[in-house]
C-alpha cells in the first residue's frame, strides 16, 4: 500500500501541475464529479486499509477500482482519463 508520504506528494504534484498549466484552484468547487459516494468509499478504504489485516490487499484493489470507475464515468473532465489510467495501472500492479 502507498504510504501517506506518497499520497501527499501526489496531491502536491497535481496542484503544481495545475498551476503550471494555468489552472485555477478556485474552479475545483465547480467540478461536478459523478459517483462521489464511490470516491468517498475509496478514501475511507485507503484510510482504514492498514487496520483491515488480511483483507488490506483486497480492500486496496476495491479502492483503486472505485477510483477507476468514477474516473471513467467522469471522463469528460480534463485530467480524468489520466486519473483512470493511473488507477488502472496501480490496480494491475497491486494484484
Amino acid at each position: 500500500m502507498p504510504t501517506p508520504r506518497i499520497l501527499a506528494s501526489s496531491i502536491v504534484l497535481g496542484v503544481l501541475a495545475g498551476w503550471l498549466l494555468r489552472g485555477d484552484i478556485r474552479r475545483l468547487g465547480a467540478i461536478r464529479v459523478r459517483w462521489r459516494p464511490l470516491l468517498a468509499l475509496a478514501v475511507a478504504i485507503r484510510v482504514l486499509g492498514g487496520a483491515l489485516g488480511d483483507l488490506a490487499v483486497a480492500a486496496c484493489l476495491i479502492a483503486f477500482g472505485s477510483v477507476l470507475a468514477a474516473a471513467v464515468v467522469t471522463a469528460a473532465l480534463p485530467g480524468m482519463p489520466l486519473i483512470a489510467l493511473g488507477a488502472a495501472q496501480t490496480s494491475s500492479s497491486s494484484g
